[in-house]
């Protein structure tokens, strides 16, 4: 009797310690939407997000991707306790560059708020983060500084970020929504602010994807156009030459039928095929993309879109958007995001990632290291593109389907 109660008691011990560690687990990675990713060195950074009790996070993790894991036990390493963002962010771009040899993360745009009273902390729209040391700093940059949010920023070589169009919602304020036409470039090596006057700028949009291509052409995919509420057709792809100053369009040929999407995720493969992953094809409503994987090849003029037979050794991969999407050596690691699926109705938010080996376009329960890989990373919402604490949003409105724009924008990713 004693031995049967004695094992009892350690049974209901062990589920009350690994329940307790579960929670502690989930309280800094968890479900969230809107988050910034960017890799560095052998860790995937994280930052902030919109979370499931809709409050922006403030909230710093990684995952450590110099081992071989699981997914259903990643190596998350929380920075949190050491350090966190100045503020509750999301809908923000982080791009990651090199100055005196020491590797920097530039933060730029989107939400910033107080993670307690949810009021606005604006105090400059650029931040850096040194993962070395652990220290934000606000940098001094010449000329007027933007706003932004809802975009996707592309780096170079030479230090310089660019960032098309976005908005900048005053929903703090008012109801007012100012769309941009223009392509922002900071030169993080200068610390100064310039616009491009490079003529056939296309269409103000949100939503989209940039993704840099080695002779220095970024590739615009998706997004979604304010006024007319329409998504962008997937095969209208925008070029800007960052070495030229120049704008072009081109017209992709498309092998399979695919939807149009905003809020997806771009990823560029070692052969110069950019992988697009998830997003939505409405505003309202549950929106999921079909096929949600598809790929451009970029070698090919004009540019060709294929829907890769995909394969999975998972038991199932919920379609996302507003999600993190990254390439680490052979893999494409997706993280979190705003679940796209009408069986998911009850559940609004992602808690998980997954991974895709990309030489057979294959979802896999294992990130296996390969030694001397070169990381690639996107940078997100989404660039890639992103809370402990309490700044609650209205998602009243989502739920109703209102076509009010300051909260679609805003939260509905």
């Amino acid at each position: 009797m004693n031995f049967i109660f004695s094992k009892k008691t350690l049974h209901i011990f062990y589920v009350f310690v690994i329940g307790i560690f579960v929670i502690k687990i989930d309280s800094f990675t968890g479900e969230r939407v809107g988050h910034a990713s960017v890799v560095i060195g052998s860790k995937l950074y994280f930052f902030g997000g919109i979370k499931i009790n809709s409050f922006c996070s403030d909230e710093i993790f990684y995952l450590d991707v110099s081992k071989t894991f699981s997914i259903e036990s990643p190596p998350w390493v929380d920075l949190t306790i050491h350090v966190k963002m100045p503020f509750g962010g999301a809908m923000n771009t982080v791009s990651l560059v090199t100055i005196n040899d020491e590797p920097i993360v530039y933060l730029f745009g989107g939400v910033m708020l107080d993670p307690i009273t949810g009021e606005d902390l604006f105090v400059s729209n650029t931040h850096t983060f040194n993962p070395k040391t652990l220290e934000w700093k606000i940098p001094f940059i010449k000329g007027k500084e933007p706003e932004r949010r809802n975009i996707r920023g592309a780096s170079d070589d030479t230090g310089k970020i660019y960032i098309f169009s976005g908005f900048y919602d005053a929903y703090l304020y008012s109801n007012t929504v100012h769309f941009f036409d223009e392509m922002l470039i900071l030169d993080t090596f200068n610390s100064t602010w310039s616009y491009s006057t490079a003529p056939n700028m296309p269409i103000r949009r949100a939503g989209y994807s940039a993704t840099m291509l080695k002779n220095g052409v970024i590739v615009y995919i998706g997004g979604s156009i304010t006024e007319q509420e329409l998504t962008i057709n997937i095969n209208n792809i925008v070029l800007y030459d960052t070495k030229l100053d120049t704008w072009s369009t081109m017209i992709a040929t498309n092998t399979s039928l695919m939807d149009s999407r905003f809020f997806h995720s771009a990823v560029l493969d070692p052969d110069e095929n950019i992988i697009v992953y998830g997003g939505r094809k409405s505003k309202v409503g549950f929106a999921k993309v079909e096929p949600p994987v598809i790929v451009l090849n970029t070698r090919k003029t004009p540019f060709e879109w294929t829907a890769p037979l995909i394969s999975s050794n998972v038991d199932s991969v919920i379609s996302t958007s507003g999600h993190t999407a990254n390439l680490i050596g052979n893999y494409m690691i997706v993280a979190f995001g705003n679940i796209t699926e009408l069986h998911s109705h009850d559940k609004m938010y992602n808690s998980r990632m997954y991974i895709m080996d990309i030489r057979n376009y294959t979802w896999v329960e294992t990130f296996e290291v390969i030694e001397n890989t070169k990381n690639k990373t996107e940078e997100s919402p989404t660039s890639t593109s992103g809370n402990i604490t309490n700044v609650y949003c209205d998602w009243s409105h989502y739920w109703s389907y209102s076509y009010n724009i300051k909260y679609y924008w805003t939260f509905n990713l």
